[in-house]
């Protein structure tokens, strides 16, 4: 039964509950008031503490160690939206915000104070402001409570009230989710009305009609409030609300129109709230769009459903991840070109979520950037639980009969599942034929001859051999995939083989949207690529590319076209171009085997090594530390080995390194010199050496390859 109003402050329900420290408690109890103290069904939320003159809220912030995270700030959220006095003043003259100043960590309840309307320019009776008394005390974690007053100050009640307000600010603050109705002295005042009447204000009053009602709504989402949102839908009041509402005051950049902040659906999955995530998510909010925070890894772009793992504020409720993941396309990857697999095994999440994922049809068969599966990345973290999780769900696939999902995987170059052997020594082949797995069987066994029809393909369009490439291309043919990711397509585009591409985009169509481990389509990489974009271009898009696909970094084909003849375009091209030698590198561990082996005098083992590095065209990158790794261990035969194996011999060291102290090396006009390969090798008198090296130069002895210089380096 609700509670009468002449009940003593201190004999209320949500008085005790806020002293007994209890969250849901004081959630509950919101319930049972109502706006107005005139009202006979409900208690006044405004009535105030007879000893100190504080409010409900003041009472709070006493206690705001406990109402200061996502799940408990949402209280704040409640009173605001039920019509509590923000403005009132305890017997000192502090508002809320006055005494939230001084609770170190309690930013969040700062903001929703902010965002509800609190007037920061009410003075105590000491003629203070909140802002003032922060600056004068600093308290402790003073800097992170003034970052964020900053980004909600002066706060839209005091903007409006300027006779020409600042535009940018408004709207910033409207981005930010400030209310446009507000309590101003017991009333309930609407800025927009307010605007309304000055005709300095008619751009304000603009800009609060396309904001308002998602800002309601957001703020609504906020006080985790579910049946005022049902209540919407079901009476059709969701007009003009943007379901994907962010919230700039996290944007890095606030001037930068790109970075819009975060979203609505991250701020309340973060608040515990299973019922107000699966209202957003039957609304169909976008979980996918690529999203940085701005924690530790800053920049690290990555689709928002990413974050249900990678937050430190991440929902503690599993039935929360579960009920986003369900509707998540789990394909989708980060700038690494890793699922949200690879982030929950480098964070040791519970293997409930793995199964989780694997469950809902996450494809371990895909690789990120390195050309790694998730079951190699666990491996290579000696975490051997997420390999067994992995390998039983690969077993449950072949129990479940999964044939298309193994063909599939087999095609995508997945090679464990030709490895694999359980405890009793038996191969997935052994144990589908216990099970009398047939198809599956066949599968197995023709896995082999796949794997070299793959490799047989792939030359053939290096090489530009078409005949052989339509003879060799089946409906099959169209999922295959190299360890970079990249279909036949993406393969005959690096290698600039357009007759053979026109081919494939015309007979199979299905490969023109098709992206590689980075996300880049074919029209990227005809972008790139190609001088003349405009016929393969024009084709891809005859034949149903799409020009709006990203790539893990959120860039369109046409962003890649608009950059050409800039660095970031010499950029994108030669990680395209080095993608495959970059996978080498990691399957291999070259630089630990190869300078290892250089250092042991191990021939037979630099061989092999350099062979590799050859076919993937790495030899240019190593040429000068390989070479100066010979002299310093005086391993002259290795030495001449490179060198005829195409080395390049044009190459210095500087054995003293710059100092970055030393402003001279700052201006590149220090005293540190470098030393040249013949210069080192005559210093060591290894005159074989030397002459082999002058007649590479001159032409009279012919290396095993030559390459051209490296490309330009990219940071």
């Amino acid at each position: 039964m609700a509670e009468n109003t002449v009940v003593p402050f201190m004999e209320t329900n949500l008085y005790k509950a806020i002293k007994r420290g209890n969250p849901s408690g004081v959630f509950d109890t919101l319930n049972e008031y109502c706006v107005y103290s005139e009202s006979m069904t409900g208690a006044d939320l405004n009535i105030m503490d007879p000893y100190t003159g504080g409010s409900y809220l003041h009472l709070m912030i006493e206690n705001a160690h406990l109402f200061k995270d996502p799940p408990t700030v949402t209280v704040i959220y409640g009173m605001a939206c039920m019509g509590i006095n923000i403005d009132a003043q305890d017997f000192e003259g502090n508002t809320c915000l006055h005494n939230v100043m001084e609770k170190e960590g309690a930013y969040r309840i700062l903001v929703a104070l902010m965002r509800c309307g609190i007037d920061p320019e009410i003075r105590n009776n000491d003629n203070k402001t909140a802002e003032e008394i922060l600056l004068e005390t600093k308290p402790e974690g003073w800097q992170e409570m003034l970052l964020w007053y900053n980004k909600f100050k002066p706060g839209l009640w005091q903007a409006m009230l300027t006779v020409k307000p600042n535009l940018r600010q408004v709207e910033l603050l409207l981005q930010s989710w400030c209310r446009v109705t507000i309590m101003k002295n017991g009333k309930i005042v609407n800025l927009r009305v307010m605007a309304q009447q000055n005709p300095y204000h008619i751009h304000c009053q603009h800009l609060m009609e396309k904001y308002e009602n998602t800002i309601e709504f957001s703020l609504a989402c906020l006080s985790g409030r579910p049946l005022i949102i049902k209540s919407w839908i079901s009476k059709q009041l969701m007009e003009n609300i943007d379901v994907n509402a962010c919230d700039k005051s996290f944007s890095t950049d606030r001037n930068d129109s790109k970075d819009v902040g975060k979203p609505l659906i991250a701020e309340i999955w973060e608040t515990n709230n299973y019922a107000m995530v699966n209202i957003l998510m039957d609304l169909k909010v976008d979980v996918h769009k690529l999203y940085n925070s701005e924690e530790k890894d800053k920049g690290l772009l990555r689709p928002l459903f990413f974050y249900l793992i990678c937050s430190p504020d991440a929902p503690q409720d599993h039935k929360i991840i579960v009920r986003v993941l369900k509707d998540c396309n789990l394909s989708l990857r980060n700038q690494h070109g890793q699922t949200i697999i690879y982030e929950a095994i480098a964070r040791d999440k519970p293997l409930e979520l793995i199964q989780t994922l694997l469950h809902f049809g996450l494809d371990v068969s895909l690789r990120d950037s390195k050309g790694r599966t998730a079951r190699d990345f666990a491996k290579k973290l000696n975490k051997d639980l997420y390999v067994d999780i992995i390998d039983q769900h690969i077993l449950e696939l072949i129990r479940k009969g999964k044939t298309e999902m193994l063909q599939r995987m087999i095609l995508r170059s997945y090679q464990d599942i030709l490895l694999f052997r359980d405890s009793e020594g038996n191969s997935l082949l052994d144990i589908s034929r216990s099970l009398h797995i047939y198809e599956i069987c066949e599968i197995l066994m023709l896995a082999p001859l796949w794997q070299e029809e793959d490799d047989k393909i792939y030359q053939y369009i290096k090489e530009g051999d078409l005949q052989n490439v339509k003879k060799l291309m089946k409906k099959k043919s169209t999922l295959r995939r190299d360890k970079c990711g990249r279909s036949v397509l993406l393969y005959a585009l690096l290698n600039q083989q357009k007759s053979v591409a026109e081919y494939l985009i015309t007979e199979h169509p299905i490969l023109v949207n098709e992206a590689d481990s980075y996300g880049r389509t074919p029209l990227h990489y005809s972008f790139v690529l190609f001088e003349d974009t405009s016929e393969i271009s024009h084709l891809l898009k005859l034949l149903g590319a799409d020009v709006t696909i990203k790539d893990n970094r959120g860039k369109t084909p046409n962003d890649y076209y608009e950059c050409n003849c800039t660095m970031q375009f010499a950029c994108i091209k030669k990680s395209i171009c080095e993608f495959e030698l970059e996978v080498f590198l990691e399957e291999t561990s070259f630089e630990e085997s190869f300078f290892s082996a250089i250092q042991a005098n191990d021939l037979d083992q630099v061989k092999e090594l350099v062979e590799g590095l050859h076919k993937v065209k790495g030899i240019s990158r190593y040429s000068s530390r390989a070479l100066f790794t010979c002299l310093d261990n005086n391993h002259e035969e290795l030495a001449k080995f490179l060198v005829l194996k195409g080395f390049r011999t044009n190459i210095w060291k500087q054995y003293e390194p710059c100092s970055s102290d030393d402003p001279m090396c700052g201006m590149m006009e220090c005293s540190h010199r470098v030393t040249y390969l013949k210069e080192k090798v005559e210093e060591l008198k290894m005159y074989d050496l030397l002459k082999l090296i002058e007649d590479v130069e001159s032409g009279k002895v012919k290396t095993d390859h030559t390459y051209p210089d490296p490309p330009v380096y990219c940071p």
